[in-house]
């Protein structure tokens, strides 16, 4: 065991001081960079005289911020790796899943709630929603668009198309005794 400030060491390397820190200088391309043990382990990039990561007594992980509030925070954009053909990201909190999104192998975004309940998925050719939308301001479409259930216009639907209008339909009946009221463009 070596000793770098202590007379007793006990570890293959042991620095000891009330800041001990750790310089990598390179030579050749004037990079230079340090690890610091105080009260938090960083990572510093001398050459620019800045912190790049963090890790508190808290054990929480700050990149580009000194003070992360987190277990990992992030001051900047993130990059999420590829995992089993999907881009995932998952909030956790308390070891249950609170909130996520993820890509998927059809190019699609799903967003999802809860134990992994999907509540709204990005496709090639639209956005589907599961559960209540809650709008403040105006829907606009420029094709069609349907409220109602099932994967049909039928009983319960209110719906508007670019030939028909505004469709609210009480019927499965029938397509033209089904309507209850029906504004034509």
């Amino acid at each position: 065991n070596f000793g770098i400030g202590t007379t007793g060491p006990t570890s293959l390397l042991h620095l000891a001081a009330n800041a001990p820190y750790i310089t990598f200088e390179d030579t050749d391309n004037n990079q230079d960079w340090q690890i610091q043990a105080t009260a938090w382990f960083a990572i510093r990039d001398q050459t620019a005289n800045a912190e790049r990561m963090r890790i508190d007594s808290s054990g929480n992980v700050g990149i580009a911020t000194s003070a992360p509030s987190t277990k990992i925070e992030v001051n900047g954009d993130i990059g999420i790796g590829r995992v089993a053909g999907a881009y995932t990201f998952r909030e956790v909190v308390g070891g249950s899943e609170r909130a996520g999104m993820h890509s998927n192998a059809s190019n699609e975004l799903i967003f999802k709630t809860g134990a992994a309940t999907e509540r709204m998925r990005l496709t090639s050719s639209g956005i589907d929603v599961t559960g209540d939308i809650d709008a403040t301001g105006n829907v606009v479409s420029d094709g069609s668009l349907r409220f109602g259930s099932g994967g049909s216009y039928g009983a319960g639907a209110i719906y508007s198309d670019n030939v028909w209008g505004m469709i609210a339909r009480s019927y499965t009946t029938n397509p033209v005794s089904g309507w209850d009221f029906l504004f034509n463009n």
